[in-house]
């Protein structure tokens, strides 16, 4: 029945913003939903599904967050360093001061330096991780579980407690003017996430088309994708009531359970 419901609201879901959509869904580390709906391609039949490479864009947060925390741990760098101490052309702009646990929690105001900063790159060329969207969710399981994935250590559990804490917290997000905190590499409690996610849900999303979310409190992970670039208002509300969808239709919380309000952009309470 959860699965039928959910099924339900996938099907709605892709078929008027999008040419389709993908969702992975994980309750302690145990797959209870994956499929797909709907086209790969805007100009082909091909049909979508669950192991369809498709792009992460700013998704990808996961792996190279997960990477970057196995070097912090490894002594390759401590998050008081100024990112010049081992990129010293990343001092143009006037970026000089900024360390690293600044730019890896999201506290760093690079939407104004890097107006200054020339690229021959395409936003296609600079971000070109691609794979089937479900795998993301493993990532974000690897870090609900201490960062283990299937047995083998990744990093030590207190890394990745570390990297799923709040380190921005309370702030003003200059680009969507609402608050949003942060961890390292991670949005924390993100209006993305729907009514019923747990404080402590850490996650990414990516170019207003896919968002993954871990819910610590549920052992819950997430990995939706939607085969479309919509309006920023749009992509949040399918969004929500997807994510919020989820909760319901696995039984997680109860069926008249209320949830917690978010603040979001242009859309507001949420």
């Amino acid at each position: 029945m959860a699965l039928e419901r959910i099924t339900r609201l996938v099907r709605g879901s892709g078929s008027r913003l999008a040419l389709g959509l993908t969702l992975h869904v994980r309750v302690s580390s145990e797959v209870v939903v994956d499929l797909a709906v709907g086209r790969a391609r805007t100009q082909s039949a091909q049909r979508l599904g669950p192991s369809t490479p498709v792009p992460w864009f700013s998704a990808s947060k996961l792996l190279t967050t997960i990477g970057i925390a196995r070097a912090w741990e490894d002594g390759a760098f401590g998050l008081g360093d100024r990112v010049t101490q081992y990129l010293p052309a990343f001092a143009a702009g006037g970026k000089d001061h900024i360390t690293i646990r600044d730019l890896w929690s999201h506290t760093a105001p690079l939407v104004r330096a890097d107006r200054s900063v020339n690229t021959s790159l395409t936003w296609a060329e600079a971000i070109d991780v691609t794979g089937p969207f479900a795998e993301t969710a493993t990532l974000a399981d690897l870090l609900l579980n201490g960062g283990t994935h299937r047995g083998q250590r990744i990093l030590r559990p207190e890394t990745a407690g570390a990297v799923t804490a709040r380190h921005r917290v309370g702030l003003i997000d200059e680009r969507h003017g609402v608050r949003l905190d942060w961890g390292l590499g991670l949005a924390i409690d993100s209006y993305l996430f729907g009514r019923h996610c747990s404080p402590d849900t850490f996650g990414q999303h990516g170019a207003n088309s896919s968002v993954t979310f871990a819910d610590p409190r549920h052992q819950l992970a997430v990995a939706m994708f939607f085969n479309g670039n919509c309006g920023l208002t749009d992509h949040i509300q399918r969004t929500h009531a997807l994510a919020t969808a989820i909760y319901l239709g696995l039984g997680l919380v109860p069926p008249h359970a209320a949830g917690r309000d978010h603040t979001a952009p242009l859309v507001g309470v949420i």
